[in-house]
């Protein structure tokens, strides 16, 4: 897989608050002029199939002067070849764990080479070839944040970055370019929580049980500010996600699904997360599907009636549009005349309708994209039997 090449060498500067970690001069390696620094990288995704980034350096600076940057030497060496869509539910990559000399943290920044990429999914279902992710210019320098945090000798400091893959990939119009602005939230461990979690649904409204659901997208946001998510992830194969990094306060979550209907759990008094603690919810978040096709049954009760009312109680049949021997599913009209068939695959389907008292009923064929709600615009009138 051939890929373009963009100008070598973007450096994206985190932003890393350092706070003493619990740990003390424990360990054997450090001493009283040392501190020990864990870089861990966890990801929130997009809706992409892979975003493989590759880094090539990962610098620290204790001074001020450009000529100041040192390099950490992770265990497995350089480069860093990490797909980010992999690090969910738990999966998180350990960049660095070095031992550094105390004093001032001023900066720390990841460079990357120019071979990054994505991989989306095709109209036709299929994986995309690789895409080039581009870098604007101004990036390219690097964006250098100042730190200025005092590592204390004989202590241990792990910051978890937490890199928004949505946040960080830029779909440059119709050109089907896309470029890459890396935005990544960074947290100590020291000073912040843990929220776990799982998602199950039904696949298809006659299932008896729900099962765990893959790729799903989970938000988290502050209870103060239900606008602007603090991160994203999504459930592994087991229906699993986690949040780590939180800061302490509570929570709320919010789930969107293709073919379901959305989630948001309660925001009084929300999901507290206590820092240094693991918050494992107690059970399952279950996801209901969401309505595919719905409509409105009526009819006159009698014939000298001048308009028809909405009909209770009313049987509908959902058919295939190429078996209409064989019902795939049945609904029951409410007080209101309404009926609705959930989580539709895409297809062609034809409604019937068999009601004591009316003629027999049976549509023309209705087109239902899945995820999409279909709501027939015009009213199902039964007529009664002449």
């Amino acid at each position: 897989m051939k890929l373009e090449k963009f100008c070598y060498g973007i450096a994206v500067v985190l932003l890393v608050f350092g706070i003493q970690s619990c740990s003390d001069a424990s360990s054997s390696s450090l001493n009283d002029e040392d501190s020990r620094i864990q870089l861990v990288l966890v990801d929130a995704p997009g809706d992409y199939l892979e975003v493989n980034v590759q880094i090539i350096d990962i610098q620290y600076n204790s001074i001020d002067d450009e000529e100041g940057w040192k390099s950490f030497t992770p265990q497995s060496g350089y480069p860093i070849d990490v797909n980010l869509t992999e690090l969910i539910a738990g999966n998180s990559l350990l960049l660095t764990d070095e031992i550094i000399p105390s004093g001032m943290l001023k900066q720390i920044r990841l460079v990357l080479s120019d071979d990054n990429y994505l991989v989306i999914e095709e109209e036709n279902g299929e994986p995309s070839e690789p895409i080039h992710l581009k870098t604007p210019s101004a990036q390219q320098s690097g964006l250098k944040l100042k730190l200025d945090e005092e590592l204390e000798p004989g202590f241990s400091y792990t910051f978890i970055l937490d890199w928004d893959v949505d946040k960080s990939i830029v779909k440059a119009g119709n050109s089907g370019n896309y470029n890459l602005k890396p935005v990544i939230n960074v947290n100590a461990e020291v000073n912040s929580g843990t929220l776990k979690g799982s998602v199950i649904g039904k696949i298809n409204p006659e299932d008896s049980e729900s099962v765990a659901l893959e790729g799903v997208l989970v938000e988290v946001f502050s209870v103060d500010d239900l606008n602007n998510s603090v991160s994203s992830t999504q459930t592994d194969d087991r229906g699993d996600f986690m949040f780590q990094g939180l800061a302490g306060g509570s929570y709320v979550l919010k789930i969107m699904h293709l073919g379901y209907l959305d989630y948001e759990s309660e925001i009084v008094p929300g999901i507290l997360i206590e820092v240094g603690m693991i918050n494992e919810l107690p059970n399952s978040i279950e996801l209901l599907l969401a309505d595919s096709l719905k409509g409105t049954v009526v009819g006159k009760l009698l014939p000298d009636d001048l308009n028809p009312v909405t009909l209770g109680n009313v049987t509908v049949e959902l058919f295939d549009a190429v078996d209409l021997d064989n019902a795939l599913s049945f609904d029951v009209t409410n007080v209101d005349g309404v009926f609705s068939f959930q989580g539709l695959a895409t297809n062609s389907y034809v409604l019937k309708i068999v009601h004591e008292g009316y003629q027999n009923y049976e549509s023309s064929s209705i087109d239902v994209e899945y995820g999409v709600l279909n709501e027939l615009t015009e009213n199902i009138e039964l007529l009664l039997v002449q």
